[in-house]
């Protein structure tokens, strides 16, 4: 969009906006791009540090841009930006949530109970609509330790179990901790680092921040705050409630006494039961909602009110279906697991909002539409338009360009040169340095003036935009180049990959050592028939699991991976010095990942010191 276009479409500048924002009243905008819309609540939080925000966005996908954004806008301030995300499985399916995802979403919770400093928290829909555990029970969740206080160590040992810490022998991964004589390490949820807290006696004597890479001390700190885990309390208490919530649903559906046993006894595993998540109201006396975490001196940012109205109808509609096919299981009614679209709209119309409109309607909304468009999707008397737009026809542009030579940056350079001429101050935001200097010597043969080049910025920022009433673009790597693709291994393999594949197999047997390309190593166990896990749809039509031959592989702590035999080529046998016993990976955790992201650094400084000597042996030679 051109400045005479974007100037004649808008009727206020975007300082009006933020301004509005400190306000308690409705606001409505219509077609501000999302980077904009971010810098607005950026700019709101500076001008307002009483006020905080929420941002309520369609999907998870477009909350980790909202998160982004607001991460590199906020960044000179140091404020908290909060993402809340929405569970990886359904409420009701019998299986074990991913542990990270819930420690995340588990340290966000800690960090709202406890009414402790953020600026933006960013929600998906479908995790605002889900119950969450009661906020009594995450605060009695939380372990403070400090210097000089009086612990006895079995008591800490036994705490952090109850809060769903997996003991190890040595700490590595978020969510663990391990004992030996007076020291105890623990790396907490949401912490950047594990500490190791020294006990003299009954006496907490020092904390220590540690790197678990060499486990050499980072630095020193006075306290610290651990949050639960899991949100399945670990406690007898909590346990002991459960069983008897699920003994009186087993009664209520004439439940076989046999097979209700065994179901109240899954319940004694506390978190790595499989059925604790179809079973979390169980363990409570009621859930509650996200709304029950946050405070009233707050403005809600609803993006795309149509969007958000589909996608919570989506996650509804999805639950029901699970909830209709869990007939023969103990199951709660729909309400203890979600809130309904009429309890949200409620909770909504609690706060001051401000309703971001991809698509403005007009008129009254009809009786099947749902409240949430009936509340939010009309705007108000006063429609704001701002003079904003985002990057997509540089965008377009670029792409065009890609298949005419080696000029792929043109319409680029082009532009920056038309901004520049119209007073517009730039910015250029790359992901790393490296990124920033490739850019930047780019450009440089394109003519493209140095005070450009020279306000390159560093950061996440994934939505470029353009505000002509203040004068400034912003412009991203990621919008420049595309969209960052993992590259894909290529299927077709070479006969000899092939035949050096089949021979490691053919040598394969129980107890050798094996790496995975993603887990990294573990200890074949054997092939195994496995049925496939059946959805609840599936079960609820009758149909009957299917069989598949499976590569058994354990990792430490007892974990196994099953891995299909159509995709034993992500596995190969370990080879190592004769006699080598490789400590075994922990399924899940970070150290694999952390020696990988290592070699790989080694193997490309080696390859530029490689370049820089084959250039000075040039050099010489031409000298």
């Amino acid at each position: 969009m051109s400045l005479e276009a974007a100037l004649e479409n808008a009727n206020a500048p975007i300082g009006s906006l933020v301004e509005a924002l400190g306000s308690d009243g409705r606001i409505d905008v219509a077609s501000i791009p999302r980077g904009a819309l971010d810098w607005a609540i950026a700019e709101a939080a500076s001008a307002h540090p009483e006020r905080r925000f929420v941002v309520i966005a369609a999907d998870l996908e477009e909350a980790y841009r909202h998160e982004s954004n607001l991460r590199f806008l906020l960044s000179h301030q140091g404020a908290d930006v909060l993402l809340f995300t929405a569970s990886d499985t359904s409420a009701l399916l019998d299986v074990v949530p991913d542990r990270r995802a819930e420690m995340q979403r588990m340290a966000v919770l800690a960090q709202l109970a406890e009414e402790q400093p953020w600026r933006v928290l960013i929600v998906p829909a479908p995790a605002l609509v889900r119950r969450v555990p009661p906020v009594d029970q995450v605060k009695s969740g939380l372990v403070w330790i400090e210097i000089a206080q009086q612990m006895e160590r079995d008591d800490l040992i036994r705490r952090l179990s109850e809060l769903g810490y997996l003991r190890v022998p040595l700490v590595e991964d978020r969510g663990t901790f391990s004992a030996r004589g007076a020291l105890v390490d623990v790396f907490g949820p949401d912490a950047t680092l594990p500490v190791r807290i020294e006990l003299d006696d009954n006496l907490v004597s020092r904390i220590r921040r540690f790197n678990p890479d060499d486990q050499k001390t980072a630095d020193e700190i006075d306290s610290l705050q651990l949050s639960a885990a899991r949100e399945v309390p670990d406690t007898p208490d909590g346990i002991a409630r459960a069983k008897t919530a699920v003994r009186e649903l087993c009664d209520e559906m004439n439940m076989p006494t046999l097979r209700a046993r065994e179901l109240v006894a899954e319940l004694d595993r506390g978190s790595g039961a499989l059925t604790s998540n179809a079973l979390l109201p169980a363990y409570f006396d009621r859930l509650d909602t996200l709304f029950d975490y946050l405070p009233k001196d707050l403005r809600l940012v609803l993006s795309d009110p149509l969007a958000i109205a589909t996608s919570v109808r989506t996650e509804q509609q999805h639950a029901a279906d699970e909830h209709a096919a869990r007939r023969d299981r103990p199951t709660f009614d729909l309400s203890a697991y979600y809130m309904s679209e009429e309890e949200l709209t409620q909770r909504l119309l609690g706060y001051p909002a401000m309703v971001s409109h991809r698509l403005a309607v007009h008129g009254a909304a009809g009786d099947d539409e749902g409240p949430i468009i009936a509340a939010f999707a009309q705007p108000g008397d006063t429609l704001i338009r701002v003079s904003a737009s985002d990057q997509q026809p540089l965008i377009s542009e670029l792409r065009a360009q890609k298949g005419h030579g080696d000029r792929g940056l043109q319409p680029l350079a082009d532009q920056l040169r038309e901004w520049t001429e119209q007073g517009v101050r730039v910015f250029l935001v790359g992901r790393t340095q490296h990124q920033a200097d490739r850019l930047v010597d780019l450009l440089k043969s394109y003519g493209v003036a140095g005070r450009i080049l020279d306000e390159m910025a560093l950061g996440e920022l994934r939505d470029g935009f353009v505000l002509w009433s203040e004068g400034v673009a912003y412009v991203t790597e990621e919008e420049i180049f595309g969209s960052r693709v993992r590259q894909r291994r290529s299927q077709r393999q070479t006969r000899r990959q092939q035949q050096r594949f089949l021979e490691d197999l053919r040598e394969l047997g129980p107890g050798d050592f094996v790496v995975h390309v993603d887990h990294g190593v573990g200890k074949y166990l054997g092939l195994q028939h496995k049925e496939l896990s059946l959805t609840a749809m599936d079960r609820l039509h009758g149909r009957t699991a299917q069989t598949v031959e499976v590569m058994v592989v354990e990792y430490a702590g007892g974990d196994k991976l099953f891995v299909p035999a159509t995709r034993l080529g992500v596995i190969q046998k370990f080879k190592g010095g004769e006699g080598h016993q490789p400590k075994l990976d922990r399924l899940g955790g970070t150290t694999f990942g952390t020696k990988k992201g290592r070699v790989h650094r080694a193997v490309q400084q080696m390859a530029e010191e490689l370049l820089k000597l084959y250039a000075e042996r040039t050099a010489v030679r031409r000298q």
